[in-house]
């Protein structure tokens, strides 16, 4: 059975109460527009405004676009364009070098060689203990490392690397890569 929605002008008002609830027809203007009450109260504090619908509008947007994105995706396979650029180039260069402490106590600065990275490396031969650091590295002091340990660190020059030792005329060997 098809339901029929009964409007009167706006100048006709009506009203009927079936079991004790009021109902009252939509009410349309000459030009046949719905007419509708707006009680002018303050919004809520968490009311939507119109800059926070242009907001979500455009998230809404954002994320669309994304779905149309990720809906070419195939099971598990992402297709993805790498540009080479972006990809730090691979080392071409692979050297080494040997420093050692004359006097204990007295920093002594690896040479200068431009690198991307360094394995510093306390000699077998050692007895004593090797201090890695900066220039104010002493033989108390520093990134310890015993006969044989090594330690890698990503840097442009050697020369930024500086030795002392515990035991006079021990060292280390050292490995760039450029």
């Amino acid at each position: 059975m098809p339901v029929y929605i009964v409007t009167l002008p706006e100048e006709t008002r009506y009203e009927e109460t079936i079991d004790g609830i009021k109902y009252r027809p939509p009410i349309v203007d000459s030009d046949g527009h719905l007419q509708v009450d707006a009680l002018s109260n303050a919004l809520p504090a968490d009311a939507a405004t119109e800059a926070t619908l242009a907001l979500i509008s455009a998230d809404t947007d954002v994320l669309n676009d994304l779905y149309t994105a990720l809906s070419s995706v195939a099971g598990d396979q992402l297709r993805v364009d790498v540009i080479s650029n972006v990809l730090p180039s691979p080392p071409t260069t692979l050297a080494s070098a040997k420093k050692t402490v004359t006097t204990a106590g007295t920093q002594v600065q690896l040479g200068t060689n431009t690198c991307k990275s360094v394995s510093v490396k306390a000699l077998a031969s050692n007895t004593g203990v090797i201090y890695v650091g900066k220039s104010d590295v002493s033989s108390t002091d520093g990134y310890e490392l015993a006969t044989g340990e090594s330690v890698d660190i990503a840097i442009d020059n050697t020369n930024r690397i500086w030795i002392d030792s515990s035991v006079n005329g021990e060292g280390v060997k050292y490995l760039w890569v450029n």
